[in-house]
């Protein structure tokens, strides 16, 4: 009987700890998503294409229509023994825009947002 109790118990506490770390990652990739979008929101100083400012190379892509910016989500799942937290986004543009074309500089939005803000994600996992 004693090892039966000890077995629930430590079940109570795994169960207690993945919440724990599923809420944490659940924030830091709600920053993550937040973080992007703002970086999606930036004027450009680029070319003047009618009354739109487009973005120079290296900097975020600017608000054209506004739906790369409203793609951008964040999901936790498990994957296998881990649980992962994703900033992403499904449309097909956004690939050529963050690494560039034979035709066009890259216009990095994502990789570059996440890395600026790493040590604030560090922090919101550790629990801060």
């Amino acid at each position: 009987m004693g090892w039966q109790a000890n077995t629930g118990s430590m079940l109570a506490f795994r169960s207690k700890v993945e919440k724990e770390l599923h809420d944490r990652l659940e924030k830091a990739a709600a920053y993550g998503e937040t973080a992007v979008k703002l970086a999606l929101s930036q004027p450009g100083t680029g070319r003047l294409y009618g009354s739109h400012r487009a973005s120079s190379p290296g900097q975020a892509p600017t608000v054209l229509t506004g739906d790369l910016r409203a793609s951008i989500t964040h999901a936790v799942f498990r994957a296998g023994l881990f649980l992962k937290a994703v900033v992403s986004t499904d449309k097909e543009t956004a690939p050529k825009l963050e690494y560039g074309t034979s035709r066009m500089a890259p216009r990095p939005f994502m990789r570059v947002t996440i890395e600026k803000i790493r040590p604030i994600l560090w922090k919101l996992m550790a629990g801060g």
